[in-house]
């Protein structure tokens, strides 16, 4: 004796239950207590409100019974078939009899139209905060969104699954975000000999940030990865004084100092650098000229669902240009860039700052140096002096505060950033 079924998708009008057995087929009540019986199989099945599913068998059983009919009803068709009406949203258990005391049971779980669509909303609008209220036969949508094209979105992705959707979607233009961000250099070595202390994180967490050098059109070869610390600070941490002190005695120095204004899921950018330009040989023709950007490139994207806290996003990617690091291709040399890259998401609360720091960069500075006093006598002086090229490292140190503005994008950088 065999049981064959082809479960349906949660959204499934039809179910086809296929029993191999011989029997014959009535409708009766539970068993009494005192009959001992034997659960033979056990099968899962979902439904949604006012849904019907047919159960067709293929020779008759001798009874069913539903465990609990406010959920859902029975009815028999025709001797071998059954229809199952789901009611309201609930699990129950629906049995059907092979013999006197064998039975196989269907465990049935009812869905409101609500549960469903909001599970489907959650997956593809992850950042909206709508409300799914039923109604007799589909469901209310309640709630606000950034756009008139967000509400089409959501009530045509509604209807896919819900043959009623009112849409109370209210439009509601999202809040401005503010970006107050610092790039800055920092030389350890430098802090270390001015007997400077170095800047440390309260609470951080060091990340792996990938470090490739890549031929121009060819695929990226892996060679070392680096560690990159992130972390929170608040507004009166000693953090601050700490940074403005190395900035005080050229210990650290501000590259760029950016206000970006977006919105919430939006990402915002910023380029530091330029675009080299690299020769490509052609099999046929002309060698073509191509520029390759090279720099900074910072990425923040913030997210705002909490009033209490907003999520950051940070992603910069620092690309050089290795004069050593070259590829002969006939009698062109195609520079190789070295691309490093962070990603770090954290979540901040009113008044606190994203640090991260690390991508280390080598650095060359020049010095005059000589014999004193000879050195200064003019016009004779350069032949007692030597120029010295020194290298040295600096870490970058990216800041980010966010600011939840109006919704209104003038004036957004009316406040002074850090």
């Amino acid at each position: 004796m065999t049981f064959s079924c082809q479960l349906p998708t949660v959204f499934s009008l039809a179910f086809v239950l296929v029993l191999l057995s011989a029997p014959p087929a009535a409708l009766a009540d539970p068993p009494a207590p005192a009959e001992k019986l034997q659960i033979i199989s056990h099968h899962p099945l979902t439904m949604t409100v006012n849904t019907r599913q047919p159960v067709i068998l293929p020779v008759k059983a001798p009874r069913v019974y539903v465990q609990d009919p406010s959920i859902l009803t029975v009815t028999a068709e025709s001797p071998q078939q059954l229809m199952v009406i789901a009611r309201q949203a609930g699990t129950t258990q629906l049995f059907i009899w092979e013999s006197a005391n064998a039975v196989r049971t269907l465990e049935i779980t009812v869905l409101a139209h609500s549960q469903i669509l909001q599970n489907v909303l959650s997956q593809h609008f992850p950042e909206l905060a709508v409300e799914v209220h039923d109604i007799r036969g589909g469901v209310t949508l309640m709630g606000t969104v950034a756009s008139q094209a967000v509400v089409d979105q959501v009530g045509a992705l509604a209807r896919r699954h819900v043959p009623l959707v009112i849409n109370k979607l209210t439009v509601t233009p999202a809040a401005v975000i503010i970006l107050h961000t610092q790039i800055i250099e920092i030389s350890s070595a430098d802090a270390e000999s001015a007997g400077l202390p170095s800047l440390r994180l309260a609470q951080q967490d060091r990340l792996t940030a990938a470090d490739h050098t890549q031929i121009t059109h060819t695929a990226a070869t892996p060679l070392t990865r680096e560690s990159v610390r992130v972390g929170l600070v608040d507004a009166d941490n000693p953090f601050h004084d700490a940074l403005a002190r190395l900035l005080e005695t050229g210990v650290a120095r501000v590259i760029a100092q950016p206000v970006l204004a977006t919105v919430s899921g939006t990402p915002a950018t910023y380029n530091s650098g330029g675009k080299y330009p690299v020769v490509l040989p052609q099999k046929s023709g002309p060698a073509s000229l191509q520029y390759e950007p090279f720099g900074l490139q910072l990425k923040i994207t913030p997210l705002s669902s909490d009033p209490a806290a907003i999520q950051i996003r940070v992603q910069p990617e620092i690309i050089e240009v290795p004069t050593s690091a070259r590829m002969q291709y006939e009698d062109v040399a195609i520079p190789a860039f070295r691309t490093r890259a962070a990603d770090a998401t954290m979540r901040l609360k009113s008044g606190q700052t994203l640090v991260l720091q690390g991508m280390p960069q080598g650095r060359t500075r020049s010095s005059q140096t000589g014999l004193p006093v000879l050195k200064d006598i003019p016009l004779v002086g350069p032949a007692f002096q030597a120029t010295v090229d020194q290298a040295y490292n600096v870490e970058l140190l990216i800041l980010v505060r966010p600011e939840i503005r109006s919704t209104t994008p003038a004036r957004v950088a009316d406040k002074p950033p850090f």
